[in-house]
């Protein structure tokens, strides 16, 4: 299931459709349950940044919600930390 995320749903966050891109965010909240390896969480963590830093809302808050998700790998929980202010002025709509 791990290289169907990376293969299939995190390269949607640069579909020109704001649906898709919402979608994927959505789908990789759905597959939380997974372990990802150290390559994957970082793409994962990648995903996630780029979702925050979408113009669409609905693609702002789903990857908020995975905001949780990629925390959990131990890999990217430091660097989380130290860019949680740069992550809220992603979440911040004009």
């Amino acid at each position: 299931m791990q290289s169907f995320l990376v293969q299939n749903v995190f390269p949607e966050i640069n579909s020109p459709y704001p649906f898709m891109r919402e979608r994927a965010c959505a789908l990789f909240y759905a597959f939380s349950s997974l372990d990802l390896d150290q390559e994957a969480s970082a793409l994962a963590w990648q995903f996630v940044c780029q979702g925050l830093k979408d113009p669409e809302l609905p693609v702002k808050c789903q990857a908020a919600m995975s905001l949780e998700i990629v925390t959990k790998y131990e890999m990217i929980a430091p660097i989380v930390e130290a860019q949680v202010g740069s992550l809220l002025q992603c979440t911040q709509t004009r």
